[in-house]
């Protein structure tokens, strides 16, 4: 999956006028790859979950904190949607909802485990997270 999302950085950025200036592998945490872009007049970091097509943008976050501060980008969102049709771009109005029962319901054993020890409120925090 990251050779995936490391296609989808370089794939979106150029055309759009960004550099990729930094690439990094999910680990036991994030559960996610980071891709940093820069175009001189913005920094946004481009997520990518590992497990499942779905990318999100956030501001860069400062060093050692585990919060993301998401946004919306128009012009790479419609790029990525154009090359990659099957890479679901999510929205901050998406990743600012409530967590559903229904979404709960979508998860194993596991991360239900993770959900009531970490209690996530958001989407966002659901899907892009640090736990362990």
């Amino acid at each position: 999956m990251f050779d995936d999302f490391k296609r989808i950085a370089y794939g979106c950025a150029t055309p759009c006028g960004y550099a990729v200036t930094a690439l990094t592998e999910r680990g036991l945490t994030p559960n996610f790859h980071t891709a940093a872009l820069e175009n001189g007049n913005d920094r946004v970091h481009l997520l990518g979950h590992s497990s499942y097509r779905i990318i999100a943008f956030a501001n860069p976050r400062e060093d050692y904190s585990c919060e993301l501060s998401f946004r919306d980008l128009p012009v790479i969102a419609e790029a990525l949607r154009q090359m990659f049709p099957d890479v679901t771009i999510a929205t901050v109005e998406e990743l600012s909802r409530p967590v559903t029962k229904t979404e709960l319901e979508l998860l194993d054993r596991a991360e239900i485990e993770q959900v009531k020890y970490w209690k996530p409120v958001t989407v966002g925090e659901l899907a892009f997270n640090w736990w362990d």
